[in-house]
C-alpha cells in the first residue's frame, strides 16, 4: 500500500480554496481516491499540502483496519508521498511555529498518524507525484502519464 496526497493552492477563482488529491495503491493498482474542495482557506501552499496530508492519513487510518480485518496482520506504516518538504518538516515538528501557528488544530491529526506509526509521510518530486492529476488541470503528455503510473489503462478502442 503507498499512497500520494497532493493540493493546489487556492486555485478556486471565487472562494480561494484549494483542492485536495489522493490515491492509494495496492500492488500498483487504485484502490482508493479522492479529489474535493478543501473546507478551509489555506494562507499558503504549505497548509494547503498539510490540509491535504490530513485528510489523507484519515484515509490511510480506514485502509489499515479494513486491511487488518481482511488479512489479519499488520500493514503499518503505509508510505504517505507528499511533493511540499514544509509540510512534512510542520507534520514531523510538534512545536507551533510564529508562521503556522493559525493552522487549525484539526489538522494536526496528521502529526497523531505519524507518531502512532500509521503513515510514514515522505517526500516525493512533484514529477512523480501521482495525485496531481486530482488537483490541478495537467497537459495531455502529463496526464496520461500520470494515468498510466496509477495502473489505468486506455479502453478507448477497445472491444471491451
Amino acid at each position: 500500500m503507498t499512497g500520494y496526497s497532493d493540493a493546489d493552492f487556492a486555485r478556486d477563482r471565487d472562494t480561494r480554496r484549494s483542492t485536495t488529491g489522493y490515491i492509494f495503491l495496492y500492488h500498483g493498482g487504485p484502490v482508493v481516491w479522492a479529489s474535493r474542495r478543501q473546507r478551509c482557506t489555506s494562507l499558503s501552499t504549505t497548509e494547503a499540502e498539510y490540509v491535504a496530508g490530513c485528510e489523507s492519513s484519515k484515509e490511510a487510518v480506514w485502509i489499515d483496519r479494513l486491511l487488518k480485518e481482511i488479512r489479519q496482520d499488520k500493514t503499518l506504516p503505509i508510505p504517505l508521498l507528499c511533493d511540499n518538504q514544509r509540510a512534512i518538516r510542520l507534520a514531523r515538528n510538534p512545536e507551533f511555529h510564529q508562521r503556522t501557528k493559525h493552522v487549525q488544530i484539526k489538522y494536526h491529526f496528521i502529526r497523531e498518524q505519524l507518531k502512532n506509526g500509521i503513515i510514514d509521510l515522505q517526500y516525493i518530486g512533484t514529477e512523480n507525484q501521482l495525485a496531481d492529476i486530482l488537483t490541478k488541470p495537467l497537459e495531455t503528455n502529463r496526464f496520461q502519464s500520470l494515468r498510466d503510473q496509477m495502473g489505468i489503462i486506455d479502453v478507448k478502442g477497445s472491444s471491451a
